[in-house]
């Protein structure tokens, strides 16, 4: 089986990004496939990877429906991830890591046969396969 790919993705070292550099890259990046573009939530674990590794880190957005746009920040596969679901009514942020593959169908989070393909999906539904 193929490893599905992200519908689109920008890749920095977030230390050396403004904040404004940051808005205008994910403005430029997912505003045409994007239900909400990311968040202070998505900038900061970019940030914090990309202090820890010292380099380059992915910010990719994987799915998105009208109700929420599904983020992935990664440094690589074997170091794992970081999943966050932003809600476009209100712009909050859900880690994927803290609800099962079942409580996230419940919630319309889109892809969930995207994401659990990528090699390392949510925490919680590592276990588990989709409804």
């Amino acid at each position: 089986m193929m490893q599905p790919e992200p519908l689109c993705t920008v890749s920095r070292d977030w230390r050396t990004v403004s904040t404004l550099e940051m808005v205008e890259l994910f403005l430029a990046t997912f505003s045409a496939r994007a239900s909400i573009l990311p968040n202070q939530d998505v900038a900061a674990e970019a940030l914090a990877y990309s202090e820890y590794f010292h380099a380059d880190v992915a910010v990719s957005l994987v799915a998105a429906n009208d109700r929420w746009s599904v983020y992935l920040v990664s440094f690589d596969d074997f170091f794992g991830a970081r999943w966050l679901a932003i809600r476009t009514s209100y712009a909050t942020t859900l880690d994927l890591d803290t609800v099962s593959c079942s409580e996230a169908e419940e919630l319309d989070i889109p892809g969930l046969n995207v994401i659990v393909g990528f090699p390392v999906p949510p925490r919680a539904w590592t276990s588990h396969s989709l409804p």
